[in-house]
């Protein structure tokens, strides 16, 4: 298989790419940073530059590949900008995939398209009623792939819930070991996590044994709240519990956050779409992912994830 993947320089992509290699695949990978180049070629990918936002800089480079892994995407800016990335981008990467003839293309979508579902199970039959600009704009995506599917190339979306792995921000290894994690509101929400060597073994079965047109939850076993997520992150790294602010306080954090955002005309994570994320509860079924994609969880759990990778890391106390 000649795999082309875009997002090839981030942490989700990197860890495909060696999954890819070690099958044997050829890998042609996408970046848009330069200085994330060599990171590809040590790796032995035919890296190529380019960006999703500017269609003349894609031109030629899916031809001879076989299957496409779109994991490029942005939460950072206004709505605008995210649009860009994640809409339109996905729309020059399709025209671009059926003017190549690729086979399959697989969208690395996610789960907060679903939005808030409460303590429910949530399957891909779900509605999706998506609370913030990221999710609206990756469910637009899933239609500009899922309309080409039906007359182009076999078509499959993975909505990932939060990857988390040795270099992952979600983990928040750099200060978890000396400062308290600090949460919003009380940490009763749900969600859905799953280690990033999973998700890309998942990504990799989709390809391969994913149905067109169809939609796949890419979860580990066990949803878990919040708050048991950080404390047990939090107690095997010998640290305080986490720390819990208000969500009144959060959003006014992410008001002035904003605010300087605008003024010094960078974009920001911390802002009122990522307030309503993080607040968001919801708890993704893997059914379907494990009986079509026959995926065998090498972390089923937060847990046994969470204890891989500080043993990697050689941080945390023993258990």
């Amino acid at each position: 298989m000649k795999a082309f993947v875009t997002g090839a320089g981030g942490y989700i992509g990197l860890d495909l790419i060696k999954g890819l290699l070690d099958g044997g695949h050829e890998v042609r990978g996408l970046a848009r940073n330069p200085a994330r180049l060599h990171n590809l070629t040590d790796l032995g990918v035919e890296a190529v530059l380019g960006d999703i936002r500017h269609p003349e800089t894609i031109s030629g480079l899916l031809d001879g590949m076989d299957v496409i892994f779109h994991l490029a995407g942005t939460m950072v800016g206004n709505e605008r900008n995210i649009y860009r990335t994640n809409v339109e981008g996905t729309r020059t990467l399709v025209d671009a995939a059926a003017a190549a003839g690729l086979k399959t293309f697989v969208l690395a979508s996610s789960g907060t398209v679903y939005g808030e579902h409460g303590d429910e199970p949530v399957t891909e039959e779900s509605d999706c009623h998506p609370v913030m600009a990221y999710g609206r704009s990756k469910l637009e995506a899933e239609r500009i792939v899922m309309n080409e599917a039906k007359v182009g190339f076999s078509g499959v979306i993975c909505r990932l819930g939060g990857v988390y792995g040795p270099r992952s921000q979600m983990l928040m290894l750099e200060n978890a070991g000396r400062t308290q994690v600090r949460l919003v509101g009380r940490g009763h929400n749900w969600m859905s996590a799953i280690h990033v060597e999973d998700a890309s073994a998942a990504l990799l079965a989709a390809a391969e044994r994913g149905r067109s047109g169809e939609i796949y939850n890419i979860v580990d076993n066990e949803p878990v709240q919040l708050k048991d997520f950080y404390n047990y992150l939090a107690y095997r790294l010998g640290a305080p519990e986490a720390k819990h602010i208000s969500e009144a306080t959060a959003r006014r954090l992410a008001r002035i956050v904003g605010f300087f955002g605008r003024l010094t005309g960078k974009a920001v994570v911390f802002n009122a779409d990522f307030v309503k994320m993080i607040l968001s509860s919801l708890r993704l079924s893997n059914e379907k992912m494990r009986r079509e994609l026959g995926v065998e969880l090498k972390y089923p759990n937060y847990r046994s994830g969470i204890d891989a990778i500080l043993q990697e890391l050689g941080v945390g106390a023993a258990v």
